[in-house]
């Protein structure tokens, strides 16, 4: 029917394709398939970026087949990445009963178990069953919580309370027409230290010289398993006690002390990741400059909400739905410190035009192999009601395909998040795009009686 020397998972995704514009129902169709089929549909589509498609027909394949461990791995994953982390903790657990030694359920309740006991139990088993790289970080996870016990980890000294911080441009090696997101703070020494709010790394970064003046413990060696530069990001692991940032402070802070130069880009001490303040919903202003933490107690008030959408997360990197063209959406990674939208090279979407060649320099943060990238391309970017048009460039992304699982279409950077405040809710898994319009007088706030806040058409 579909012609001969194709593989099978070409002739399942045909046969989908097919369901999907059949008048017949599509769930009398997929009955019709094995549960193997149904798996190797699913793999299909989550390996060509669509997660949100491949869950369904994992949970299909799980429906013929109850006890068919790739297909519980691979389902919990897609919703540990949707922010469900209990429903994903329950299908680790699943795929532990049937295959006590499964690597990928390990690893997974290693990260999302509800206690500190059942991490710890599934870290120890990985780290005796891997090898390789996979090993090395299990044992160095170990040595970590051990060294943080079951206490939560930058945890808020007083949560119910907002905070706001103004922010500042370094003024060194900044791209034109950016403003870099840096937090100036106090150290009890009396000095002054400089550290970048990223919204692509996970818990915080110093160097040595930072990490001393702020009392951090330094344990062991360690390494940062999302940059692989080389091999893995070595450095050493240590401990802030009592971490103060202004008015807010943070209890059992665990920092990567990075094995590197004097200082950071644009010559600061340390990156902290937006992440590390997930007691809050994060407003990080990029063209007011301030970074407003709001408690999850206040609401989002009507005019506001409607600039949320669902998100994705795998390791440190957020994803957001981006619409190129109007057949599909794809899941770009959002960085606050990338300068530019850039594509992932080699996977252009539909509908993207180039406009020029060669080499380009944007500031590619760590997410590019490269800092030089390839080519200039026109494109209209969606991402629920925010909308841009500009010009993008190109460049692998080995490790943010690495975490992730399939390659990622691109990255929206500051030409994309300059006309917004991007505020990013952790605990449900949301992101807001708001024009700077709506968020006036402020989101941090709940309106007075009789006021009212002016908006901003979408896309405007």
């Amino acid at each position: 029917m579909f012609g001969r020397g194709k593989s099978p998972v070409f002739l399942l995704a045909m046969s989908l394709a097919w369901i999907l514009v059949s008048p017949l129902p599509a769930q009398v169709l997929l009955d019709s398939y094995t549960a193997e089929q149904l798996e190797k549909l699913g793999e299909a589509r989550y390996e060509s970026g669509k997660p949100d498609l491949a869950l369904p027909l994992y949970a299909k394949a799980l429906e013929k087949d109850p006890a068919r461990v790739p297909s519980l791995v691979a389902a919990a994953r897609i919703l540990e990445s949707g922010f469900q982390r209990d429903q994903a903790v329950v299908l680790f657990r699943r795929a532990l009963a049937i295959d006590p030694k499964n690597l990928e359920a390990l690893s997974g309740l290693s990260r999302t178990a509800p206690t500190w006991q059942e991490r710890r139990s599934a870290t120890q088993n990985l780290a005796a069953a891997g090898r390789g790289a996979q090993a090395r970080l299990a044992r160095l996870q170990l040595r970590q919580m051990e060294a943080l016990g079951d206490r939560p980890t930058f945890e808020t000294v007083d949560p119910a309370r907002s905070y706001s911080f103004q922010l500042e441009d370094p003024g060194r090696d900044v791209p034109p027409g950016m403003t870099v997101p840096v937090l100036t703070i106090d150290t009890p020494d009396g000095h002054k230290l400089k550290l970048l709010i990223a919204t692509a790394i996970e818990g915080i970064w110093l160097r040595k010289s930072a990490a001393k003046a702020l009392g951090a413990r330094i344990l062991f060696p360690s390494a940062y398993p999302w940059v692989a530069q080389g091999d893995l990001l070595d450095g050493d692991f240590g401990i802030i006690d009592r971490l103060h940032l202004g008015e807010l402070t943070l209890l059992n802070c665990p920092v990567f002390v990075r094995h590197a130069s004097r200082s950071y880009m644009y010559g600061v001490d340390g990156i902290i990741g937006a992440e590390v303040f997930k007691d809050f919903r994060v407003e990080l202003g990029n063209s007011a400059a301030d970074l407003v933490l709001v408690p999850h107690a206040q609401e989002d008030p009507v005019e506001t909400s409607r600039y949320f959408l669902g998100i994705r997360r795998y390791g440190p990197f957020l994803l957001a739905p981006v619409q190129i063209n109007p057949e599909q959406a794809s899941y770009f990674a959002v960085s606050n410190i990338t300068s530019e939208v850039i594509l992932q090279m080699g996977k252009l979407p539909a509908g993207v035009k180039q406009t020029g060649g060669g080499l380009t320099y944007p500031l590619t943060g760590w997410l590019c192999s490269s800092a030089r990238t390839l080519g200039v391309f026109r494109l209209k970017a969606t991402v629920g009601p925010a909308t841009w048009k500009g010009e993008a460039t190109s460049c692998k992304m080995p490790d943010l395909n690495r975490a992730v699982g399939f390659p990622v279409a691109g990255i929206l950077g500051y030409s994309f998040l300059s006309g917004y405040t991007l505020v990013l809710d952790y605990r449900h898994g949301r992101a807001g795009f708001l024009p700077q319009a709506a968020r006036r007088p402020g989101l941090h706030r709940t309106p007075n009686p009789g006021e009212t806040w002016p908006t901003t058409p979408s896309g405007q």
